[in-house]
């Protein structure tokens, strides 16, 4: 029996890190490779973490694209 405990935290004996977990929604600046001219800050919104972890996926009202 898990008594309590999260399935992670019965398997390794510790609380799992959340620090990375981000909330559905929020306004985030997504990290670009920009040319001399491009705007320096875009305002998007998170959609999705990544299909096989390293990543977010960002929506761009302005562009109206899913980066």
């Amino acid at each position: 029996m898990l008594k309590g405990l999260t399935p992670f935290e019965a398997r390794y004996e510790t609380k799992p890190d959340l620090a990375h977990l981000c909330a559905f929604g929020a306004i985030v600046e997504p990290l670009v490779k920009l040319k001399k001219l491009d705007e320096r800050v875009r305002m998007c919104f998170f959609v999705s973490y990544m299909y096989g972890g390293g990543g977010y996926r960002v929506w761009d009202p302005k562009g109206k694209v899913v980066e």
